[in-house]
């Protein structure tokens, strides 16, 4: 995840949506950062240089999305909650803080990380949802729709074997 931790004279009254707006008219979306840390300065080595080491880890207010403007839109359905759960065991974050239309990369997901995802829908929702998949629908709203996709047809497939079990057919040739 790209952090951006801003140096400002009262970090309590920071204004990342600001930054966010700013940022996106000048660089590419990949080198927007998903969270940003207001500070009221930089931590420092003994020879002068920023100690990476002492910078604090983003809060999950922190997070700023690109979507920041629209307003927050929380998961409805019991799968888009549920999947919201996953994504915030995943990122080390508070599931309320992620919105239906964010995009797990551009909270810090990453290749590895889709692949412990797919493990967990799997395990949790007992459905297999590829990485390819996961990769075309990155948002909660659209994992959870392929996630009921695969479900409904996952039963349609269980109730088709129940309704032929038990019922042979005896055929003359």
């Amino acid at each position: 995840r790209l952090v951006a931790y801003v140096v400002v004279a009262q970090p309590q009254v920071a204004q990342p949506e600001h930054w966010l707006a700013r940022l996106q008219a000048e660089l590419p979306a990949y080198m927007v950062p998903a969270a940003y840390v207001a500070l009221a300065a930089l931590p420092l080595t003994p020879s002068g240089k920023i100690d990476r080491q002492a910078l604090p880890e983003p809060q999950a207010q922190a997070l700023v999305r690109a979507t920041a403007g629209a307003g927050h839109v929380a998961p409805a359905t019991p799968t888009e909650q549920q999947l919201a759960e996953l994504w915030a065991r995943l990122l080390r974050t508070d599931a309320s803080g992620i919105a239906l239309t964010d995009d797990f990369f551009a909270l810090g997901g990453h290749s590895l990380m889709l692949v412990q995802l797919t493990r967990l829908i799997k395990t949790n929702f007992e459905v297999e949802l590829t990485v390819r998949d996961a990769l075309a629908h990155p948002s909660v709203q659209g994992m959870a729709a392929v996630i009921d996709t695969l479900a409904s047809q996952a039963r349609q497939a269980r109730d088709l074997q129940s309704a032929s079990d038990g019922q042979v057919e005896e055929v003359e040739f």
